[in-house]
């Protein structure tokens, strides 16, 4: 299921409902809040209380006890003076209540075709009724030098008492395994590929290796803590005091909370200050001082906040180098008009894993479909002309095939580099023809239906072969004849046993990218963990151990060597060697140029070796592969990583990369030193800050 499916999908009534089922509360106004992967709804009663309806994903629920200290703690910290929400009980005395919710969906089927189906699923959801605090985020205030050090001292004055909750599963809180926890920052290497190209990468990669050299030793000093662990600008609440300046008056979203240290919520708080303010490196220096009057750091924590903070940076990376366009409705119509000159009578949005889809009907009743191309994809222009280029020889060919149509400057695509809310990125638009129909998944299929089906598939087959490109040749390319030798071992000597091959379900990946490994001393590593099984299927034995060989062959500095002896039958041992080329070779070519990486083309030993000359081209891997892509709303909440300000995640970008040229050798220096030398207009410690700037609030 997508990240898109676990949100909850409940109606204005049913909120309604629920709310007067469970809480016997009459709505005299509600309305939608926004949320990232959550549902929130505020809700005014009839008897003029405020509060919030708060509706968790599927995936959280699936987890009462991480939402029942959530729960508490937001209780616990509101007992002891910090202004947080907490939780109303229901008419039978309950703080949560699990729902059950029926909804369609659209889910992809095949990465290399890009089908999908349509589907009926049932979820459940835990419903939690919240106190309503007044004010607005600090996201939408002045950001100065006082409230900031208000917002340290609140931050550490709330990391203060969690330390002192005491609750029989508070073990639940070590998520050593959540990607939002500080900790887990080398995590991030897995899904650097997703840069590739960016100039950003290098700077990724050395904050990894820094925080690996210079914190991760520091972690025996560190003092424990429990974290609230998103402690931003749109999860704080702030109310004018009187006197021109700003008090907090709430902090909201515990979804995060996380075992970790306090010298993780210091990096996280500063982070995102350091976001939201216009000149970020003038942040650290009042939010340090706020959090060192109720939590002075020691030497280890001192040393290593400069490389948290970033390293908080970078963990936010996933937004900012998301690569699915997430265009509103009228900034496709606007793009149409721009692009095509059709004026627009209706747009609506289509399904679409990671591009961007629109059916567009102009005035005159013709339609059409906008595509936007992820970013990712985008980069690749010379696969994307052969798509459009094949997608009208096929029509062209009598085949029910969308056909691009050119723009007002001639061309069949466009790059456009746009904002839709990730950052600048480039974009290929195309505009479609339209194809009536739904599809087949929706209707019953009858045996003369799937005699069609292979009829028109054959069909569509056969004249692919007829059609040429010249990027899906190889001609004058010294690999050719190599492939096309390994293509002929594989007809003469490994096709011919197949049969005789044990068989049975493998992993399918089984490479050099999906395997973990945790080092055990004398320069030797043990295996920690497999991931992505994307590829699992049902396979020969022999070929799972060809693609592992060859994967650890372009790894492996010295990749022929064979110092320990092969097992399998002996059928099997004399096909390796020729299934390994395949596989290699195959690695290879998906990283020249003209081809995307990704993809598994070792299916061409078992039925796909006439095309292989013409070299399949694979469907790339996103960002969404892993689990990571992002909830394309464009409403985001008070309460997660996405943020509602169009430019924010390269604003982000752009203060890490600031932050990281100023490289000081530690955030600042100890013992109240004035300002770090390396960093200029720098973070002072708190005892210089008061010195220099005088009293503080």
């Amino acid at each position: 299921m997508s990240e898109n499916d676990i949100k909850p999908k409940f109606s204005l009534s049913q909120a309604s409902d629920i709310l007067r089922r469970l809480y016997d509360l009459t709505t005299s106004k509600i309305n939608p809040l926004p949320s990232y992967d959550d549902q929130n709804f505020y809700v005014l009663s009839t008897n003029g209380n405020e509060y919030v309806l708060k509706i968790s994903n599927s995936d959280d629920s699936k987890n009462p006890t991480l939402i029942e200290l959530q729960t508490f703690a937001m209780s616990f910290l509101h007992e002891n003076g910090i202004p947080t929400q907490k939780g109303i009980p229901t008419n039978k005395g309950q703080l949560m209540s699990l729902h059950e919710l029926g909804f369609h969906f659209w889910r992809l089927q095949d990465l290399d075709y890009n089908a999908v189906y349509y589907g009926f699923d049932r979820q459940k959801y835990l419903v939690r009724l919240l106190s309503y605090l007044p004010g607005e985020t600090i996201a939408n205030v002045p950001l100065t030098p006082q409230l900031l050090y208000k917002t340290g001292k609140m931050a550490a004055k709330m990391d203060k008492v969690l330390q002192e909750m005491k609750h029989s599963k508070i073990g639940a809180l070590d998520r050593n395994d959540f990607n939002w926890k500080l900790s887990n920052l080398p995590v991030l290497e897995k899904y650097l590929f997703v840069l590739d190209g960016d100039r950003i990468q290098e700077v990724v990669k050395s904050v990894i290796e820094l925080f690996k050299s210079t914190v991760s030793t520091k972690y025996p000093y560190f003092r424990k803590s429990i974290n609230q662990g998103d402690f931003n600008d749109l999860n704080v609440l702030v109310q004018p005091d009187g006197d021109g300046c700003y008090t907090i008056s709430g902090i909201l979203d515990f979804g995060d909370m996380n075992s970790g240290f306090y010298i993780h919520e210091l990096a996280i708080t500063i982070m995102h200050m350091m976001v939201a303010h216009q000149n970020p490196i003038e942040v650290g220096r009042p939010v340090l001082a706020g959090w060192e009057s109720e939590l002075p750091l020691n030497e280890a924590e001192r040393d290593s906040l400069y490389v948290l903070v970033l390293s908080r940076f970078f963990m936010e990376m996933d937004k900012a180098v998301n690569p699915r366009p997430e265009f509103t409705q009228q900034q496709a119509a606007d793009l149409t008009q721009h692009l095509y000159g059709l004026t627009i009578n209706e747009i609506t949005s289509l399904p679409s894993y990671n591009d961007q889809n629109f059916c567009i009907k102009t005035k005159s009743g013709s339609k059409f479909v906008l595509k936007i191309t992820n970013s990712l994809d985008s980069k690749n222009s010379t696969i994307l002309e052969v798509q459009t280029q094949a997608m009208s020889f096929l029509q062209r060919s009598g085949l029910p095939v969308q056909m691009a149509l050119y723009n007002t400057t001639g061309q069949l695509l466009s790059f456009e580099e746009l904002d839709c809310g990730n950052g600048r990125q480039t974009y290929c638009v195309r505009l479609l023809v339209y194809l009536p129909g739904v599809t087949i998944s929706k209707c019953p299929v009858t045996q003369e239906d799937m005699f069609d089906i292979g009829r028109v598939g054959a069909t569509l087959s056969k004249n692919m072969q007829k059609f040429e490109h010249p990027n899906l040749v190889m001609d004058g390319d010294p690999l050719q004849d190599i492939i096309k030798e390994v293509i002929q071992a594989l007809k003469s000597q490994v096709l011919p046993k197949l049969n005789s091959f044990q068989r049975g379900i493998t992993h399918g990946d089984f490479s050099d990218q999906n395997i973990l490994v945790t080092p055990v001393g004398n320069g030797r590593h043990k295996v920690s963990g497999i991931i992505d099984f994307t590829f699992l299927n049902t396979k020969c034995f022999v070929i799972e151990v060809s693609v592992s060989i060859a994967y650890l062959m372009l790894e492996n500095p010295c990749p022929l060597n064979e110092e320990v002896e092969p097992g399998g039958t002996p059928e099997e041992r004399v096909c390796r060697d020729d299934l390994t080329r395949a596989t290699a070779l195959t690695c290879g070519c998906r990283t020249r140029p003209g081809l995307r990486k990704g993809g598994r083309s070792i299916g061409l030993l078992t039925g796909e070796v006439e095309t292989a000359g013409n070299l399949r081209v694979g469907r790339s891997r996103s960002l969404a592969s892993h689990g990571t892509n992002p909830d394309s709303s464009s409403l985001q909440s008070p309460g997660r990583k996405q943020h509602q300000a169009s430019s924010r995640s390269s604003i982000c970008v752009e203060a890490g990369e600031e932050l990281h040229r100023a490289q000081p050798s530690s955030i600042i220096q100890s013992r109240g030193a004035d300002v770090c030398s390396t960093c200029p207009g720098g973070w002072r410690s708190s005892q210089a800050f008061r010195q220099s700037d005088g009293p503080l609030p």
